[in-house]
């Protein structure tokens, strides 16, 4: 028994494939590892768009012609069977995005911080202020990577930060045995463009702490120099772990309302 399966079919075949892997990234959460929030409906959108039209195509290979249209091997309607030629065009479509859905990684490790390397240096892309930490709270000022970095941009961002008490929470990249980084990634668009924020720190005692497991770091903010700019320093007097957040990266601008959203510009690392 010769079974013949047709070329609209396998177009069909990839059109769903597509469709339903791109919904299942949406529906799933780990779009938000991908592709900044604001393009997650169009995600979305289109998955039900190619999805639709796999489910039309296929629908449609059976009425595109009579019986008779097709009887011997000579046809070259959409009919009769397919070549080879076809076949690997489908896999080619096909399988390297059902892999990806397997094999690639959510999250980041330290292997990817060290080869793309940190960024230590953030401005407002509108303007220089940051906001003002509480001078009467007695409790450790709640702030981000990204604050700190803005705020070295300026003398008034860094009087505003030195030697305050300040609490933030984000990844731990070990240096050495006392020194450590506090990352997180900041996405413009998607994965690809995801640049790694860092803040040194250093506690009195090694930390208890796996590399990049998240943390939350308190401790009081200095800036020290680096060649001709400033840049912010934390001496650790609490290091913790934590529970991932629910936002694991910053972005700029968007519409999601639970993430954290700033609006600057980033000077890239050197590669």
């Amino acid at each position: 028994m010769i079974i013949s399966i047709r070329g609209p079919v396998l177009a069909s075949l990839t059109l769903l494939e597509w469709g339903v892997l791109l919904i299942y990234f949406y529906f799933s959460g780990r779009l938000s590892s991908l592709l900044h929030p604001s393009f997650h409906g169009l995600v979305l959108v289109t998955g039900i768009l190619l999805s639709a039209s796999g489910g039309l195509l296929w629908w449609r290979v059976d009425g595109d012609l009579p019986e008779h249209a097709c009887e011997d091997e000579s046809c070259t309607t959409s009919r009769s069977g397919f070549g080879l030629g076809r076949l690997p065009a489908f896999l080619v479509l096909s399988v390297p995005i059902a892999l990806a859905t397997i094999l690639s990684p959510d999250k980041y490790g330290s292997v990817m911080v060290r080869n793309r390397g940190t960024a230590d240096r953030l401005e407002l892309a509108d303007s220089p202020v940051t906001s003002k930490p509480s001078v009467v709270s007695s409790k450790p000022t709640a702030v981000e990577v990204g604050d700190l970095l803005i705020a070295a941009q300026s003398k008034s961002g860094m009087a505003q930060y030195d030697g305050k008490c300040v609490e933030l929470v984000g990844q731990f990249c070990p240096l050495g045995d006392k020194d450590f980084e506090v990352v997180r990634m900041l996405m413009l668009c998607c994965a690809a463009d995801a640049q790694i924020l860092a803040v040194r720190a250093e506690s009195d005692r090694k930390p208890a702490i796996q590399s990049m497991q998240w943390v939350n770091v308190v401790g009081r903010v200095s800036f020290a120099k680096k060649g001709d700019r400033d840049v912010p320093f934390i001496a650790a007097e609490h290091v913790a772990a934590v529970s991932e957040p629910a936002d694991r990266f910053v972005y700029r601008g968007g519409t999601r309302p639970s993430a954290p959203m700033h609006k600057f510009k980033l000077q890239l690392p050197p590669h």
